[in-house]
């Protein structure tokens, strides 16, 4: 598998979400899924700087090397979007389907303003589906966050969506579920970084 060499072949992922929302499981689902598939090798290291306040994880595929940033707290999250030391290409943001979008997903939104592009660099893991009552209420969780993409600079039809359950795919090998996440992959590897 080739390794990345330039800036087009990789990219910072900023992966924000309430806290509980399933950031972290979902990180390591990506890991899981693409590991069995042989598409990908997954790495602890990462070219950025060591900083405690998140874990960097390196995913590295045939198309590019991706760096999730997952942050290991709300305050230390703000901290970082206040200074925005490291470039970020791409902003994820997780919703748990059960809780929907709180204040704490808006105000992350909003930390993640600077980052966003107009052109569309944000995709939405809608997570816990399997927990959802029913497709109506993941419907109206899909409509509220695209209603709160034009207050930091992104077209409602812009973001990318994504409906599973990080969870299940960690217990479980079902390609069915697995399939959400191959189809996130693809598209962070499509995604133009500058």
């Amino acid at each position: 598998m080739p390794v990345a060499t330039s800036k087009a072949d990789s990219a910072t992922v900023l992966v924000i979400g309430q806290e509980g929302h399933g950031k972290t499981t979902l990180t390591a689902a990506v890991v899981k899924v693409l590991s069995t598939k042989k598409k990908a090798k997954a790495t602890s290291e990462s070219s950025l700087p060591s900083d405690p306040r998140f874990n960097a994880t390196e995913v590295i595929s045939d198309k590019r090397t991706l760096t999730f940033i997952d942050f290991t707290s709300q305050e230390n999250y703000k901290s970082y979007a206040e200074e925005a030391r490291h470039p970020v290409d791409i902003v994820l943001l997780v919703v748990d389907i059960e809780a929907g979008v709180g204040d704490e997903t808006k105000s992350q939104l909003e930390l993640a303003k600077p980052f966003i592009k107009p052109e569309g660099n944000i995709v939405v893991f809608l997570n816990k589906l399997d927990k959802a009552e029913d497709s109506d209420q993941v419907d109206l969780i899909e409509l509220s966050i695209r209603g709160f993409f034009p207050s930091v600079g992104v077209d409602s039809e812009k973001g990318v969506m994504f409906r599973g359950s990080a969870s299940l795919l960690l217990d479980s090998n079902d390609r069915k579920n697995q399939k959400p996440v191959i189809k996130m992959m693809e598209c962070l590897n499509k995604i133009p970084v500058s």
